[in-house]
C-alpha cells in the first residue's frame, strides 16, 4: 500500500479512536463495543500492510500463533485427531470399527450439503439407509478406526475456525447449526430410547437485556437455532414416546420402552434393557 494511503488508514483509526475513548469518558450513547472491534481490526490490517522488519517481526509472531491458517480455517485438524486418538486409548481404536455397537457420527458434507452419518459396527441395514435419505442425508459404512477418528475430528470442525477434514473425497464440517441432536439418525436406527447431553446448557430465552452487545446477540441467535433445530426434530417424534429429564439440567431423555429404573436417574442410559 502507498504511503498516502497508510496515512488515511491511520487517520480513519485515530478518528475511531477518539470518537470511542470521548464517548467513554463522558459515557455518551455510542456502540463501544463496535468501535473496539473496530479498531482491532483495524490494527490487524495495519500491521499486515506496514512494510520494514519491525513490522515482518510482528507478522509472525501473529502467523506463529495461528501456524495453521491456510486460508479455510484458522487451524487444521492434526492436534484435534491426535486428542481424540489419546482419549480413545489403544484398546477403544480396535473397537471403533467393527464393534458390537452401532456408532453413528454426523457431519455435513460442504459439496452437496448432506448430513452424512458415519457409521461403524453392526450394519444398520438398508431401512435405516433409506429413512436418512428421506431426510437429505446419506451414509457412510467405516471399516478403518482412523477413518472414524477423521469422522469425529469433522464432526468437531466450526466452519471458519476449523479447516475442512476431507474423508473419501469429501470435505466436512460440523453439521451443529443444521443437525445439532440428530434425532432423526436415532430413530431411523430404531432406538429404545434416547439421550440428549447438552455440554452448554442453553439459557432460559426471554426478553432482550436493553444493554445487549454484538456478542451476546450472537450467542442468543446461535441458541435460538438450537432450540428450534431441537423442536423440530422432537415434532418428528413417534407417537408412543414418552419425555422425561435426567435430573440434572444438562439432559433430556425420550424412550418408547419403559425403562427399568426410576425416571430422573442420571444413570438412565444403564436402564433400557438391551436388544
Amino acid at each position: 500500500m502507498r504511503p498516502g494511503c497508510r496515512a488515511g488508514w491511520v487517520g480513519v483509526c485515530s478518528w475511531v479512536l477518539r470518537v470511542h475513548l470521548i464517548t467513554w469518558a463522558l459515557d455518551l450513547p455510542w456502540p463501544r463495543s463496535f468501535s473496539a472491534s473496530l479498531l482491532v481490526a483495524g490494527g490487524l490490517v495495519y500491521l499486515m500492510i506496514l512494510p520494514g522488519p519491525t513490522a515482518d517481526r510482528a507478522r509472525a509472531m501473529v502467523f506463529r500463533l495461528i501456524p495453521e491458517a491456510r486460508g479455510s480455517g484458522l487451524w487444521g485438524p492434526s492436534t484435534r485427531r491426535k486428542l481424540v486418538m489419546r482419549l480413545v486409548g489403544a484398546e477403544g481404536m480396535r473397537q471403533l470399527a467393527g464393534g458390537d455397537t452401532l456408532l453413528v457420527i454426523t457431519a455435513l458434507a460442504l459439496d452437496d450439503g448432506r448430513i452424512t452419518h458415519f457409521v461403524s459396527g453392526p450394519s444398520p441395514g438398508d431401512t435405516f439407509r433409506q429413512r436418512v435419505e428421506r431426510g437429505l442425508g446419506r451414509v457412510v459404512e467405516v471399516e478403518r478406526p482412523m477413518e472414524m477418528v477423521d469422522a469425529a475430528v469433522a464432526s468437531s470442525a466450526i466452519p471458519l475456525l476449523f479447516e475442512p477434514v476431507r474423508i473419501r473425497g469429501h470435505d466436512y464440517v460440523d453439521a451443529g447449526q443444521f443437525s445439532n441432536q440428530p434425532l432423526a439418525a436415532a430413530l431411523a436406527a430404531e432406538a429404545d430410547a434416547v439421550v440428549v447431553v447438552l455440554l452448554v446448557p442453553p439459557a432460559a430465552l426471554g426478553p432482550r437485556s436493553p444493554g445487549e452487545d454484538l456478542v451476546s446477540l450472537g450467542s442468543r441467535l446461535v441458541e435460538i437455532a438450537n432450540w428450534r433445530s431441537l423442536q423440530i426434530e422432537l415434532a418428528a417424534l413417534p407417537k408412543g414416546w414418552t419425555e422425561g429429564a435426567l435430573g440434572r439440567r444438562d439432559g433430556r431423555c425420550w424412550w418408547r420402552r419403559p425403562p427399568r429404573c426410576r425416571a430422573g436417574s442420571w444413570a438412565s442410559i444403564q436402564c433400557w434393557p438391551s436388544r
